[in-house]
């Protein structure tokens, strides 16, 4: 590590440009553990910490150990240069980074130095020069010298999108600028932010399109809320579908049966039971030929003419001749096609790199794909090898590092090498999530870490995820808190309580009259806003 330390140094002092180079780091994640590595796939930074982002401007956000949670920051030779203090932060943006402390925030800037007098009851990360933060129960932004540019006096705010952003006072919503003028006066229930020029607004159920201006696009007559994709909007009138521009004029007529959004300049429509692609002037690139035609994934689409299936590119051309009884999109390089009921993988030259001889597949992910036959599944590589082999009832989605795997009605754990971390001995088990599965082991709720040690807590009755190193429990009939070592830190004296989010859980202090009264905590159980 001190080599690299040394190469980063001498790097900077002869080229500065090579900083954003060098931290173009990639976060990985290997038996449990996070860390980092260049773009090559070397590792530079060991797997270490718990929990960790990505890097953001030469630093990342990283959480050394689950048993004392707290956030701090490493550079790009995996110093921890600002140490792990905080309940909880946000990556750097602009030279800040948001951070928690007992449910307030404030901002740090690079060396770690607290940046405002103001702490916030909510803080979000700066965007081009402004943040949303919450004050004295408003919502406003602040500028990087942390004065408000727009005062708290809002109920809630939205981001910033096209110089405009979503405002709320008295349960109606409008846009305000910059300065926290009104553009478009509060008068709407539902509101979208802007994108391609105009905003999905709704009032008692019925959807429409505004534009900068607040002038309708298309009134709010709509029973469903109409988007707008690469600059035209996909409407239906008298059961026919066309679309508009962001002007609100028709620009290709209701006529077809089906039609998807634009994508990259082309969208998929049906007309007399036949599929094609058009352009954005409604003339077909793709002619209507097929009787079924997928979207179109890494250059290719699946289509079908007499109930068999080939592949076009993004041209038309037929790459691979209409010939599978069914195919599924390209993932990975690979696509599972079925013959005489079984499945295989093609390559996109149309060669079977892998026989029919599965009852069941899936896509291809990170090279990677579940399989089934005789009744059993298991995860293959695209040599076809075997990572986990064909012997379990059931294989999850590779979740936090691990599939969950169940035979002969218990589970287990296997990681993304296809090793049996946790033999399938649990009764129940749940995916990792927090650092933590939470499993039913003899009759008994408990949880286990990646390592496989199990945390036992007496009379638990219900249990929830783990979620910045707490989980909420119910113990005789109450619901509290431990965290990873299984200590008890918020005592069971409430009626429901939820997973932590970014320093605060919300929980049930009372219930009247089916009535719930509901505060926020942090993480030593105290309230707050």
């Amino acid at each position: 590590m001190k080599a690299f330390s040394l190469l980063i140094s001498l790097l900077f002092v002869l080229n500065p440009s090579v900083k954003a180079q060098v931290s173009y780091l990639i976060l990985y994640e290997s038996n449990g553990k996070f860390g980092y590595k260049d773009t090559s796939g070397h590792i530079v930074i060991e797997p270490q910490f718990d929990e960790a982002l990505s890097f953001s401007e030469n630093f990342a956000a990283v959480m050394p150990d689950y048993k004392n949670y707290k956030w701090g920051f490493i550079d790009v030779s995996g110093h921890l240069v600002i140490p792990a203090k905080y309940d909880f932060v946000e990556s750097f943006s602009e030279n800040r980074a948001v951070i928690a402390l007992e449910g307030r925030y404030n901002y740090i800037n690079n060396e770690g130095k607290i940046l405002y007098l103001d702490w916030f009851e909510e803080a979000y990360s700066f965007d081009h020069g402004l943040a949303k933060v919450k004050h004295k129960e408003k919502y406003g932004f602040i500028n990087l010298n942390g004065s408000f540019d727009v005062k708290p006096k809002y109920d809630a705010v939205g981001e910033f999108s096209e110089d405009l952003a979503d405002a709320a006072i008295k349960d109606k919503i409008g846009f305000i600028n910059h300065k926290g003028d009104w553009v478009i006066e509060p008068k709407y229930d539902i509101v979208y932010g802007f994108k391609n020029g105009v905003s999905i607004i709704s009032n008692k159920g019925k959807y429409g399109l505004i534009n900068h201006q607040g002038k309708d696009v298309i009134p709010m007559d709509n029973d469903e809320a109409l988007e707008c994709y690469d600059g035209m909007i996909l409407r239906e009138e008298d059961n026919k579908k066309g679309f508009l521009d962001t002007t609100g004029k028709l620009v290709i007529p209701y006529q077809y049966g089906e039609a998807d959004h634009f994508t990259i300049g082309i969208a998929r429509v049906k007309l007399n039971d036949k599929w094609g692609y058009i352009n954005k002037k409604g003339s077909y690139i793709i002619p209507l030929q097929y009787d079924n035609l997928e979207e179109f994934n890494e250059g290719f689409a699946a289509f079908s003419i007499n109930s068999k299936y080939g592949f076009i590119d993004s041209t038309g051309k037929v790459i691979l001749h209409a010939t599978y009884d069914e195919l599924r999109n390209f993932s990975n390089r690979y696509a599972a096609f079925r013959l005489n009921n079984k499945w295989g993988y093609i390559n996109k030259n149309g060669t079977i790199v892998m026989e029919a001889i599965y009852d069941d597949t899936e896509d291809f992910n990170n090279n990677l794909a579940k399989v089934k036959k005789a009744g059993k599944y298991g995860i293959i590589k695209a040599s076809g090898s075997y990572i986990i082999p064909l012997e379990y009832d059931e294989i999850s989605k590779l979740v936090n590092g691990f599939y969950r795997i169940k035979q002969n009605g218990k589970y287990g754990f296997a990681n993304d090498k296809g090793a049996i971390i946790f033999k399938p001995d649990f009764d129940e088990a749940a995916n990792f999530e927090g650092g933590f599965s939470r499993v039913k082991w003899n009759d008994k709720l408990c949880y286990m870490n990646k390592s496989g040690l199990l945390i036992t807590v007496n009379n638990i009755e219900e249990a929830k995820d783990f979620s910045e190193g707490l989980a909420a429990v119910k113990i005789k009939g109450k619901w509290g808190y431990i965290d990873a070592n299984g200590t008890i830190v918020i005592k069971p004296i409430y009626y429901n309580a939820y997973q932590f989010m970014k320093g605060k859980a919300s929980v049930v202090i009372d219930v009247q009259n089916n009535t719930s009264t509901i505060i926020n905590i942090n993480r030593i159980g105290k309230a707050v806003d």
